[in-house]
């Protein structure tokens, strides 16, 4: 019997509330009956236990008469005809009762019945559930970050069995890069990579700018960040062998430059992108048959965020070419990001990696995967192949001593799907198990407002304030005020320069500076 989760039977209170009291008294007559019936078992349990010890006695007296002698026999003849006789009736009063204890209390069959009636009752109310109409405020409210990380996962299933089943999902970049399926994310490829446990750690799925925020305290910091974690490089030492990282204020002000002169570089960088109605491993993921995703629902998204479909409208449909299944969404707060409790994160179950670094390649002593030969009529295409470790574990094994082992980066909703799917089989999976259907009406699930179809959503230039004090700040605390700043593009911020200039000065007018 599949019993309701916590959100069905709070909607069912509410909403069947009569049919629930009648259900609960016909269920409690049936149970009363029984257990009265139970009780009387128990009863003649005892009873026949008590007559067992009185015939066991009786037989004892029986036997002790038989061994005595001629003369004692004569004696006690007529004592022994009566300890014959109340045998007898005894045996007969066993006889009945363990009689009646074989014969099945009918309120066995009331039990029965009222598991079948609270089933039927289930199944009628997560239909009921299912089906009811709901409104756009329903949707904001339900699909809130806070409501959606308060709910288990047996409760989220729920919700989105009531509500447009769609989701949207971001895959990280976990495990050794060993594939690609664009050259503009070549990125990271033959490197290792702990983008999940980074996210763990925050608890959040946020922007490259953003982390760059939250994490970086120096200039060069918050470039190196911006360059996708790497060291900023200028170009080769002069033996032309090493790529040389600068540490030089001018270097440093270019890169940050890049972020805030272009538009469309600057809202890439403050948005979070998500791929709807399927995983795009193939494209942004990290360790083939060892992907880390995280999987929202499309009402999340919709309800919640300023979002841009840069090839078409709303969250709910992805293109049919997956290079344009890009959808950017952006928090209110650019350096928050989203929090990864309020959706589900998959990881891989079955599959054999490094019980140190969770991945399935050996690492030589820098961390970096140790490459092996190609075998003949191997597939080498969009991919590398590497040393497989030998001192390994199951993934999941892998993941809960990792979680033992931090138990605040633990996620509250954790599905392990089978690693020998693909990212995507593994989604429609656990959505099919849960009745979960696409269903949506409107592409934008009828918050058209939050819809963006430009780069010209609300908030940015704020967004982009905070981010010029800060990276100015971090460059004039380590090489002063004689530093050139880098300045805004106009088609992107309205402000003209003086006012930013002023914003800046502001900054340090305790210190009696001034640009």
């Amino acid at each position: 019997m599949e019993r309701l989760t916590k959100i069905e039977k709070q909607f069912s209170k509410q909403e069947s509330a009569a049919e629930r009291a009648t259900l609960a008294e016909q269920v409690q007559e049936k149970r009363a009956a029984y257990f009265a019936q139970k009780r009387e078992q128990e009863m003649r349990n005892e009873q026949v236990a008590e007559v067992v010890k009185d015939v066991e006695g009786l037989q004892k007296k029986i036997e002790a008469h038989h061994a005595s002698g001629f003369f004692e026999k004569i004696k006690n003849v007529i004592a022994i005809k009566k300890v014959e006789a109340e045998l007898r009736e005894k045996s007969g009063e066993k006889t009945t009762l363990e009689e009646a204890l074989a014969k099945p209390m009918p309120g066995a069959k009331g039990m029965e019945e009222a598991r079948e009636m609270l089933s039927s009752f289930y199944q009628q109310e997560k239909q009921k559930w299912a089906e009811a109409p709901y409104s756009k405020e329903d949707i904001a409210s339900l699909f809130s970050e806070e409501h959606l990380a308060s709910l288990s996962l047996e409760d989220y299933a729920a919700l989105l069995r009531r509500f447009p089943g769609e989701m949207v999902t971001h895959v990280t970049r976990q495990g050794v890069r060993d594939h690609v399926g664009m050259y503009e994310h070549m990125a990271g490829m033959g490197e290792m990579h702990n983008g999940f446990k980074g996210i763990t750690q925050s608890g959040r799925l946020t922007t490259r700018l953003g982390a760059a925020m939250m994490e970086a305290r120096t200039a060069h910091d918050i470039c190196e960040a911006l360059n996708g974690g790497k060291p900023v490089v200028t170009g080769r030492d002069v033996m032309g062998k090493h790529m040389v990282e600068s540490t030089s204020p001018q270097v440093l002000v270019a890169r940050l430059r890049g972020y805030t002169d272009r538009a469309k570089e600057f809202h890439d960088s403050t948005a979070i992108h998500l791929a709807m109605g399927k995983v795009l491993d193939e494209i942004y993921g990290g360790e083939r048959g060892n992907e880390v995703f995280i999987a929202y629902p499309a009402a999340h998204v919709a309800s919640q965020y300023n979002f841009l479909n840069i090839q078409g409208k709303g969250v709910t449909k992805a293109p049919d070419d997956d290079r344009y299944n890009d959808l950017y969404v952006w928090a209110e707060n650019e350096w928050k990001g989203m929090n990864i409790d309020a959706g589900i994160v998959f990881l891989p179950s079955g599959v054999q990696v490094d019980k140190i670094s969770g991945s399935q390649f050996a690492l030589d002593e820098q961390g970096m995967p140790i490459e092996r030969e190609f075998e003949e009529g191997e597939d080498t295409v969009n991919r590398r192949v590497y040393k497989r470790s030998e001192q390994i574990v199951d993934s999941k094994e892998y993941w809960e001593a990792y979680f033992a082992e931090h138990p605040n980066n633990r996620p509250s909703k954790i599905i392990y799907y089978d690693g020998r799917m693909t990212p995507t089989e593994a989604l429609w999976e656990w959505k099919g198990k849960n009745g979960i259907v696409d269903k949506a009406q409107a592409a934008t699930l009828g918050f058209d407002e939050y819809e963006l179809h430009e780069f010209d959503r609300p908030g940015a230039e704020e967004a982009a304030l905070h981010f010029y004090r800060t990276a100015v700040d971090a460059l004039v605390r380590e090489y002063g005020m004689g530093i050139m700043l880098p300045c805004f593009d106009h088609q992107v911020f309205t402000k003209p320069q003086d006012e930013w200039q002023n914003s800046i000065n502001d900054m340090y007018k305790e210190d009696g500076m001034k640009w």
